[in-house]
């Protein structure tokens, strides 16, 4: 706000330095004129004048010419006046110099507080997402086999061999805030390698996780609150191939519980196990343990 007083003050006093600035008159023209000047601009002298150089001129040295019309016995002669910067003059350019000046130091400022505008805003919005993340659903997925059971070996009558297993998924809401629970699936998957922590992978994309791989799914809805008993529900899960220390193959079950709560219509908790000698075990993976 001072800035722009201090601008249009400024502004105000260059204006009446350019209008008190005298401009060339009648009365400067007929000055010249009485001095011998000539008024006539170099369109309108004939071409026809030829130069006469005096003798005063070449002796002298004065800034001046005379040129003689052969049609008129007349001797017109051209000063050269050098007329002084006035001080209206230097004034009007220095005013103008300190309003470009006033000028940039005002950007400057505008660009200033737009930049600790944002830095506010996003200051806000970092704000805004920690009390969401501090009072959001958050939803935990566990599974186990079923008591009593494990991976079991299935060899179909043309000897096709396939991987089966009873698994049990308990989900359980953490956060303060009810979650609404839609969708659950669960993947058990055959693989020729081991998810290690080192290796970045992409998570699956549920319900479509490999060619020839199945999923299994529930789609109750399940409303749960913090401090709610875990819900559970079983599903019967398998691939084909069967995994040995000798073949290089191993067994991982992973799946997604989807739900939303007041902050979202969409939020996913993934999980994953790998299965080694008949336990399963966490894999140490984001990509199978991660919560958005």
């Amino acid at each position: 706000m001072r800035a722009s007083t201090l601008l249009s003050v400024i502004f105000l006093c260059g204006l009446c330095f350019s209008q008190e600035n005298p401009s060339p008159n009648k009365h400067d023209e007929d000055a010249r004129t009485q001095r011998g000047v000539s008024t006539q601009k170099p369109e309108q002298q004939s071409p026809q004048s030829v130069p006469v150089s005096s003798p005063s001129s070449q002796q002298g040295g004065d800034k001046h010419a005379q040129y003689e019309h052969p049609s008129e016995d007349k001797v017109y002669r051209v000063y050269v006046v050098d007329e002084p910067t006035s001080a209206w003059t230097k004034a009007y350019v220095f005013i103008t110099a300190a309003i470009g000046v006033v000028g940039l130091f005002s950007i400057w400022i505008l660009w200033r507080q737009t930049n600790i505008a944002q830095q506010s805003a996003q200051a806000a919005l970092l704000s805004a997402q920690a009390v969401i993340h501090a009072e959001r659903a958050w939803v935990m997925a566990d599974l186990d086999f079923r008591p009593g059971s494990g991976l079991t070996k299935v060899t179909h009558a043309d000897g096709i061999e396939r991987t089966a297993a009873m698994v049990e998924v308990r989900v359980q809401n953490c956060g303060p805030t009810p979650a609404w629970i839609f969708e659950q699936f669960v993947c058990l998957r055959v693989d020729n390698f081991v998810v290690m922590s080192k290796t970045e992978y992409p998570s699956p994309q549920f319900p479509h996780v490999g060619d020839g791989k199945v999923s299994h799914a529930s789609y109750s809805i399940l409303p749960m609150v913090n401090g709610q008993e875990p819900a559970k529900w079983v599903a019967d899960v398998w691939d084909e191939g069967w995994a040995t220390e000798d073949n290089g193959r191993y067994v991982h079950i992973f799946g997604v519980v989807r739900y939303r709560d007041a902050f979202s219509l969409l939020r996913e908790t993934y999980f994953g196990y790998g299965v080694w000698n008949g336990t399963l075990e966490r894999m140490p993976s984001e990509a199978y343990n991660r919560h958005t």
